[in-house]
């Protein structure tokens, strides 16, 4: 017999090939690298050799590419997004809404323009967000967190940034670890703040160009 598939209910049906490369037989496959993201209705048509058809089998699923190519929203929980390629624009590069989420910049840059108003990355009210290997410029803010707890931000350079590099608003639990951080200069300049946030840790942090290195305000129990 053979088998095909569509993901569009049948308007593009897609020949199944099997282990053999052939498209009849048994222990069929299709391997498909074109998909956007969205949700899809996966349907199997299959014929036997009598030429009888039979749609054998229906299942619905959400992809979403986890390799990235350009500034989004980041918003599948359990995820680990990866950088492909630098990115810039002129306002906000990646705003995190889900939990458990890692962005790895994989040593590629994130570029803005900056825009005082503007963040390299922020994420507001979230669980276990991780920062790493990330190259961020020219943003007002390059990372910030708001209520956000038990995150990581590590081996990253985050530079020329135009307000804070890293600010920390009612959070805890973040560790900043091993990360290259600089204001583009002048006064008001801030490398790492903390405000009404408790229980983080900054260590061995190179910062640079920002008239307050670290800058606490009503936090506690922070270890630099």
């Amino acid at each position: 017999g053979s088998v095909s598939y569509s993901l569009d209910n049948g308007i593009n049906n897609i020949t199944m090939r099997n282990s053999s490369n052939t498209i009849t037989g048994n222990r069929f496959n299709s391997t498909n690298d074109s998909i956007a993201d969205g949700s899809y209705t996966f349907r199997v048509f299959a014929n036997d050799t009598a030429g009888n058809n039979n749609f054998t089998h229906n299942a619905t699923f959400l992809f979403e590419n986890t390799n990235v190519n350009s500034c989004r929203t980041l918003d599948t929980n359990d995820t680990v997004y990866t950088l492909t390629q630098s990115v810039s624009t002129t306002s906000t590069c990646f705003t995190i809404v889900a939990g458990n989420v890692t962005l790895d910049g994989a040593g590629y840059n994130i570029d803005g323009d900056d825009g005082l108003t503007d963040f390299g990355i922020t994420a507001t009210g979230r669980l276990n967000i991780t920062i790493k290997n990330a190259n961020i410029t020219d943003f007002g803010d390059g990372i910030r967190f708001t209520a956000t707890n038990d995150s990581l931000i590590i081996d990253s350079n985050i530079t020329s940034i135009a307000d804070t590099v890293l600010n920390i608003l009612s959070s805890k639990s973040i560790n900043i670890t091993n990360n290259k951080l600089s204001t583009n200069g002048g006064s008001l300049k801030f490398g790492i703040t903390f405000s009404s946030s408790s229980n983080n840790s900054a260590i061995n942090n190179n910062i640079t160009d920002s008239a307050y290195g670290i800058y606490m305000s009503s936090s506690y129990n922070n270890s630099v």
